[in-house]
């Protein structure tokens, strides 16, 4: 077997693991997501500034002669609240 064939076996084993890792990890997220209760699922959710929300529609609709927007990623994500986000 040449080096190439290797390479290219190598290459397809390892996008099918990780296609694989992918299909059991939805999987399983799938199977606890439907096994939840009507009230486990409303607990997850999260509320959110209206106000807050408006502020950073604006801000990317604002239709001035700057190319950037005001607010920075990681403010909007302070405004958010960090949900999950590290």
């Amino acid at each position: 077997m040449s080096l190439r064939s290797l390479v290219f076996v190598v290459l397809v084993g390892l996008v099918f693991t990780a296609l694989s890792g992918i299909a059991v990890r939805i999987a399983l997220r799938s199977r606890r997501s439907s096994q939840a209760t009507w009230e486990e699922l409303l607990g997850r959710l999260v509320p959110l500034d209206r106000e807050k929300i408006a502020a950073i529609a604006l801000d990317t609709i604002d239709d001035s002669s700057h190319e950037t927007f005001m607010l920075e990623p990681e403010a909007i994500w302070e405004m958010l609240g960090r949900h999950g986000r590290t």
